[in-house]
């Protein structure tokens, strides 16, 4: 549980002024939290159903509709932006998310003097996201299998 509000804590005060998006964060922190570690469909099932509930129940508001691609927060979305001035926010426009992920490529292959071609299909750009989560967090760690 610690996790999720060390999560909830990146962001910043004056940033986030509505209710629904500390909601949204609080729902993308628990969801890396106890989701990502689920291995079956039945239990990520069961736990986003339990998620729903709890938040129509404790906050009267649906917080992901069932055909709503998953919440994503990242602080890269602004391409050279120097880390002590980003900010912890929504990603909304997965498009966008993929084209910062090749300008972060291009810069990498760019910098190496080494082509690394890589294709980012939505899976793809979903754990890219979960692992700078990771290695944005005081002693952040994931294992990463596959």
């Amino acid at each position: 549980l610690s996790k999720c509000v060390q999560g909830i804590l990146q962001a910043s005060n004056t940033h986030y002024n509505q209710e629904i998006q500390i909601l949204r964060l609080f729902f993308h922190e628990t969801t890396r939290v106890f989701h990502d570690r689920l291995i079956n469909d039945e239990d990520k099932g069961i736990f986003n159903n339990i998620m729903h509930e709890v938040c129509l129940k404790h906050f009267n508001r649906e917080v992901l509709k069932k055909d709503e691609p998953p919440i994503l927060f990242g602080d890269f979305m602004i391409f050279g932006k120097p880390k002590n001035e980003r900010i912890y926010e929504e990603i909304g426009d997965h498009k966008k998310l993929e084209s910062i992920l090749n300008d972060y490529i291009e810069d990498y292959n760019s910098m190496t003097g080494k082509s690394m071609r890589l294709i980012l299909f939505q899976d793809a750009l979903e754990h890219t996201v979960r692992l700078a989560r990771l290695l944005r967090s005081d002693r952040g760690y994931g294992l990463l299998v596959g």
